[in-house]
């Protein structure tokens, strides 16, 4: 009987050594590769970021000289080749994104296969331990020749029983594995999805920054005199839109209730971009004008074409493009999301917004992508916090529709 047992317990071991190595060594061939050009990839794009890299500090540095109409034309040239750069990177993202989804679904196919053969062990192993219950240990007692037989024997069947405890551990191990393979794959297919939003909206981009330039060209005649007295005009209705918009908000601010707000929480909204504060919310001299002004947001670093994400749940209220009606005056594209919750958030100088008038978004979604429009001294995303109550969309005197507000201090919630 013992010797039986034994060699059931060496049969079902050999097994188990036959199927792990077996699966190692047909898993790792694809996987591998995968992994391989996974890295290519990775040192691709990171090659490609640094070329990137160097046309954001010159493109940055520019827009710090002074203003002049070859400089202007200049900053475009040199945001669109950076645009065509981020276009590769994208591209190679998406070929990235793309091996690692093949990669998890090998693992997966991997480990279902691993599964299949573990259950078929399990009912083996199963078989063998009901053909062993109590009345077959007292049969199994009066058959031994002595206490020390009988010992064995029953250490033999207590050696099957951990194996089976074992292999239902294993099962459960690649189960919550397999699980956790199928939520990154999920994960990354959302990515994958985001990266072709990305790429589709920076061709637009692209083709919007080279459509800028034929205006500027048209507008100015290529002469550096007319373009100056551009300048001069834009500022001038800059100040009309920004004395016309405090007037206003400074009464909204007035009714804003904040016991009926969320109360104030850190993280309360995710941040809408990746990125640090350029510029507080309240009174401070303007990068342009150097006047005090106030300021109804804050500013993210950021360059043109970054994907911008709701920070919440909620509803777009409204979106417009005030350089439709007085180019580089005010916000240029903006949008404004209502949360439900009695706040409401504006983002401003947007190079393109994906999202349309009432439209649900989640938390996370992209909505739209920072730019350069209206007045603005350089690529960043202007961040406004409202209570929705006091939200009014209305005509401006010289800019069209733009949106004002009695604004909250976005960093109470960020």
């Amino acid at each position: 009987m013992a010797y039986e047992i034994n060699k059931t317990i060496i049969i079902i071991s050999l097994f188990f050594i036959f199927l792990f190595s077996s699966l190692t060594v047909k898993a790792l061939s694809p996987i591998e590769e995968y992994k391989k050009l996974i890295e290519q990839r990775n040192e691709e794009i990171k090659q490609l970021e640094e070329k990137a890299k160097q046309y954001k500090n010159v493109i940055g540095k520019s827009q710090k000289d002074s203003l002049t109409l070859k400089n202007q034309l200049e900053i475009i040239d040199k945001t669109i080749k950076n645009l065509n750069i981020q276009n590769q990177i994208t591209v190679k993202k998406i070929d990235k994104v793309k091996t690692e989804i093949n990669q998890l679904s090998s693992e997966i196919d991997e480990k279902q296969s691993h599964i299949k053969k573990n259950k078929e062990i399990l009912v083996r192993l199963a078989q063998k331990i009901n053909q062993i219950d109590d009345q077959q240990t007292l049969t199994l007692f009066m058959k031994s020749d002595t206490l020390s037989d009988f010992y064995d024997n029953s250490k033999n069947v207590l050696k099957i029983n951990i194996l089976l405890l074992e292999q239902v551990k294993i099962l459960k191990d690649l189960r919550d594995g397999l699980n956790l393979d199928k939520t990154k794959k999920e994960d990354k297919k959302e990515s994958l999805e985001d990266l072709k939003t990305e790429l589709n909206y920076r061709k637009k981009i692209n083709n919007s920054q080279k459509e800028t330039k034929k205006i500027i060209l048209t507008q100015t005649k290529n002469q550096e005199k007319k373009y100056k007295l551009l300048l001069t005009e834009v500022e001038k209705i800059h100040n009309q839109v920004q004395e016309e918009l405090e007037t206003l908000e400074e009464k909204l601010r007035l009714a804003i209730d904040q016991k009926s707000l969320p109360p104030v929480k850190h993280g309360f909204f995710d941040w809408p971009i990746k990125s640090f504060v350029t510029s507080q919310y309240g009174n401070r001299i303007h990068p342009i004008g150097h006047y005090l002004k106030f300021h109804n947001g804050i500013d993210l670093r950021a360059s043109i074409s970054d994907p911008i994400r709701a920070p919440y749940n909620g509803k777009v209220i409204m979106k417009g493009d005030s350089d439709q009606f007085c180019r580089g005056g005010a916000y240029g594209k903006w949008l404004v999301i209502d949360h439900e919750n009695n706040l409401a958030t504006m983002y401003a100088h947007l190079s393109a917004i994906k999202v349309t008038n009432n439209q649900v978004v989640k938390k996370g979604e992209i909505i739209a992508f920072s730019g350069n429009t209206g007045y603005s001294s350089g690529p960043h995303l202007h961040f406004t916090v409202f209570d929705r109550r006091t939200v009014d969309l209305r005509q401006s005197q010289v800019c069209g529709i733009l949106p004002y507000g009695g604004s909250i201090n976005p960093m109470d919630y960020l």
